[in-house]
């Protein structure tokens, strides 16, 4: 159909274009860290640490446990 010049061409433009988009994923992660990052270091500054004495965990608004 193609000449093989051609072909292979269109094979590297695929592959390139599969590239391309596995690093928008990886940089999309990177940045979904970073945002979580920041809110943890927040969310720490403004509750306090929770090494501190008389810290009390709020994971339970956040779980639900079931034993059956």
């Amino acid at each position: 159909m193609y000449s093989p010049e051609l072909n292979l061409l269109l094979v590297h433009i695929r592959l390139l274009d599969r590239k391309l988009i596995m690093e928008k994923g990886f940089l999309d992660k990177v940045e979904d860290n970073a945002a979580v990052q920041t809110w943890s270091e927040t969310t720490q500054q403004e509750k306090g640490d929770s090494l501190a004495e008389g810290y009390v965990s709020e994971l339970w608004d956040f779980t639900c446990i079931s034993v059956t």
